[in-house]
């Protein structure tokens, strides 16, 4: 099964993914994997910083401007192949995805979380997210 999970929420016994694209400061488990793959590109993470900044960062910032550009990087094929092992791996393992961002409904997390579920891994995460799935599904079929 896998967790989304905000960075310092302490999971046990479970794998500890961080899907960002620069670990901070805070303190990291003694096991866990940086997999910058499955975050936003520093160009879009500089952009959504400059919105969060500038108190822009809301739904509609969210939706129009940086959900198509993390759905387009999510078409990479590194990003493909993890979010494909991940499927996999949810129903063998315990697995969290972690993040910085305080609201998950408005962090890569809920993107990440649709599409795996719409992909049909075992995961907690809202059923409202599987529409990531299908605009990740339009996304793919655009660059392939």
């Amino acid at each position: 099964m896998i967790e989304l999970k905000r960075i310092g929420e302490i999971t046990e016994n479970t794998i500890n993914w961080y899907i960002v694209r620069r670990l901070g400061d805070e303190p990291l488990p003694l096991v866990y994997l940086h997999v910058p793959d499955l975050s936003p590109s520093d160009e879009l993470l500089d952009e959504y910083k400059a919105l969060r900044d500038a108190e822009n960062w809301n739904s509609y910032t969210f939706s129009t401007i940086y959900l198509p550009k993390f759905l387009k990087e999510m078409t990479a094929e590194t990003a493909v192949e993890k979010l494909e092992y991940l499927v996999r791996a949810s129903r063998e393992k315990d697995i969290a995805l972690f993040c910085f961002c305080k609201t998950e409904s408005l962090c890569h997390r809920s993107i990440i979380g649709g599409i795996l579920k719409g992909m049909g891994a075992d995961i907690d995460c809202s059923d409202e997210y599987v529409k990531y799935y299908r605009m990740y599904q339009e996304e793919l079929a655009r660059e392939r």
